[in-house]
């Protein structure tokens, strides 16, 4: 199982934005909607032998309960374990036998599972997950290894190192009261409080056809793949779900967090603003993509200043993820200089990243534009593109008619528009941390 962090949500083994491969002409998707629910959606592309089934469900860490972070992290383990009819399947054991591979993935507001296989073995795949959804075992056992697990994982992949302690630091002091605030994989305490009782809830509240998408893509054919959900997946109920509200006040005011560890060797500095996601702010969206853009290309002040000519850092990358279903962020990461002065470097960087966001051109725009939409074009032949495209959008919010008009919001973005979204961006940065060792 894969746990993917909001930090890192749009590098899903993919060279291409959440949202490039966004125009009919591109993937020409079909789509279906259950009488359950159960939203389908097909990309046909015979060019190789092979299918991608991937099912995303509209809950992540930020819909479970505070008391219980992690949860549906945790859920996305137990969902491997055998079902009621079947208690001694192995669900990836079960796949390979078929084959396939197939793997899953938690975000703060998604939970997604994949196969990937001949066609041929759709159906059989198609039926596993269905039972999955529905009839899940909930073994004491289970339950109890598994807590050992993902407290293992957790000591591995969230606190391991300097970086990701700094990164768990940097979301809660970001996003303060809000769910985004709390790791995705949550805490050890929270993860031994999992009981059945608890765990029974969550998954009758959020496990639903008609809380997920299903997406499709490879050598297939849509009507087929329409027969099989509905043979396979239409008996199922749906069921009452819960709305997504989520509580909390995000912290007002500039935050400093500096942390020092023994062991960090790379210091870092990072600054982030509060921006609007896709679902509230489309336009702002695709124009905070085209400056992220812009300002990233080697020429930019940003580059030429403090990498090139002044030496101060040997990286900077700004980015924009607007895939979250509430408030994203624009990030500034800064890797200075062997031996810099990280307020020397602060001081640079406020002057410099000023200059970047103010001197943008007709020029400039034109060519982040087309740097963009030329990056949809490599996701011709990827099976697995159209399914993080669709399913990610759809599980944060937006709709089909957001991925199918990305190539547009990309090309209508104009001068006035970057000049709307830099300004909200040259004010102090919300949060400004910095990573430093003590050696």
């Amino acid at each position: 199982m894969v746990l993917i962090r909001a930090t890192a949500l749009l590098v899903l083994a993919l060279a291409w934005t959440a949202h490039a491969p966004a125009h009919a002409a591109v993937f020409n998707p079909r789509t279906h909607t259950l009488d359950n629910g159960l939203q389908v959606i097909v990309v046909e592309n015979p060019r190789a032998p092979v299918v991608l089934h991937m099912l995303w469900y509209k809950v992540g860490a930020a819909d479970e309960p505070a008391a219980h972070a992690g949860l549906a992290h945790f859920f996305e383990h137990m969902m491997f374990k055998g079902t009621n009819a079947d208690p001694d399947m192995d669900f990836s054991a079960t796949v390979a036998a078929l084959g396939g591979e197939d793997n899953a993935f938690t975000g703060r507001d998604f939970t997604a599972f994949f196969q990937t296989l001949h066609p041929a073995r759709l159906p059989d795949v198609m039926r596993m997950e269905a039972a999955r959804m529905t009839d899940l075992e909930m073994d004491a056992d289970d339950i109890r290894v598994e807590k050992g697990v993902v407290t293992q994982e957790r000591a591995q992949t969230s606190v391991a190192t300097p970086e990701d302690r700094w990164q768990e630091a940097m979301d809660a002091a970001f996003y303060g009261q809000h769910p985004y605030a709390r790791p995705v994989i949550g805490w050890n305490d929270t993860i031994a409080s999992y009981t059945h009782d608890v765990m029974n809830e969550f998954y009758q509240a959020h496990y639903a056809p008609n809380n997920a998408v299903l997406v499709v893509s490879g050598d297939v054919r849509a009507t087929d793949v329409f027969a099989l959900a509905e043979n396979i997946y239409g008996p199922l109920s749906a069921r009452a779900v819960p709305p997504r509200v989520r509580t909390g006040e995000w912290p007002t005011g500039p935050i400093r967090l500096q942390q020092t560890d023994k062991d960090v060797r790379q210091p870092q500095l990072e600054w982030r603003w509060h921006a609007p996601a896709l679902r509230t702010a489309p336009r702002d969206a695709a124009a905070l993509q085209v400056l992220m853009a812009m300002v990233n290309m080697p020429d930019n002040v940003l580059q030429t200043e403090l990498v090139k000519r002044r030496k101060l850092a040997v990286a900077v990358d700004a980015s924009y993820n607007d895939a979250q279903y509430d408030t994203s962020a624009v990030t500034l990461t800064v890797t200075p200089a062997p031996k810099q002065d990280l307020t020397t470097l602060e001081k640079a960087l406020t002057t410099t990243w000023h200059k970047a966001l103010a001197g943008a051109t007709d020029t400039d725009l034109q060519r982040a534009k087309r740097l963009l939409l030329e990056s949809a074009t490599l996701a011709r032949d990827n099976i697995y593109a159209p399914a993080y495209a669709f399913g990610l959008t759809i599980a944060t919010g937006g709709t089909l008619a957001d991925v199918e008009n990305w190539p547009d919001a990309i090309s209508s973005v104009t001068v006035a528009d970057i000049r709307r979204v830099a300004g909200t961006l040259q004010t102090p940065p919300d949060m400004a941390a910095q990573l430093i060792g003590t050696r």
